[in-house]
């Protein structure tokens, strides 16, 4: 049996989503942007149904050197909560997508997300480059989490 299972064809479907984006941001960035959401969410009550989600859109290098990415935090949420500095979609959907869940030690997560490339690759996919991961149980060393990876 295969440890990492790719899918071709699955949609990623959303309701009431609250959406953070954050544009050409460091990694240490998104960190501290990642746990001031989730300390937001916890300190205003904002009920959630479901697990963060992730948008990675890009990264980039800048003249410096550093890597900056544009990013979107997600969560859903129950109703509708209109907030300040935030995005909110009723249903969010993404086309069609390869796809694989991952169940492992956090450094290996990786190779989940080069598994989903050397498939795209092996069967000429072209995927838009962008990728949502969905942290279902993180505990900074078990992971469980789906991936989704966009193609064109």
């Amino acid at each position: 049996m295969e440890k990492i299972a790719i899918q071709n064809g699955k949609v990623l479907r959303l309701a009431n989503v609250l959406i953070k984006k954050l544009y050409s941001v460091t990694l240490l960035e998104l960190d501290e942007a990642m746990n001031q959401m989730m300390q937001f969410i916890d300190v205003t009550g904002i009920q959630t149904c479901g697990p963060l989600i992730t948008h990675v859109k890009g990264s980039y290098v800048t003249a410096s050197g550093e890597v900056t990415v544009d990013y979107d935090m997600m969560i859903q949420t129950i109703g509708l909560t209109h907030i300040g500095g935030y995005d909110v979609k009723e249903t969010y959907k993404t086309g069609k997508c390869l796809y694989t869940h991952f169940d492992g030690v956090v450094d290996d997560f990786h190779f989940a997300q080069n598994k989903l490339a050397l498939y795209a690759w092996e069967n000429e996919i072209l995927t838009t480059g962008e990728e949502y991961i969905v942290y279902i149980e993180n505990d900074g060393f078990h992971l469980i989490a789906d991936i989704f990876r966009p193609v064109k």
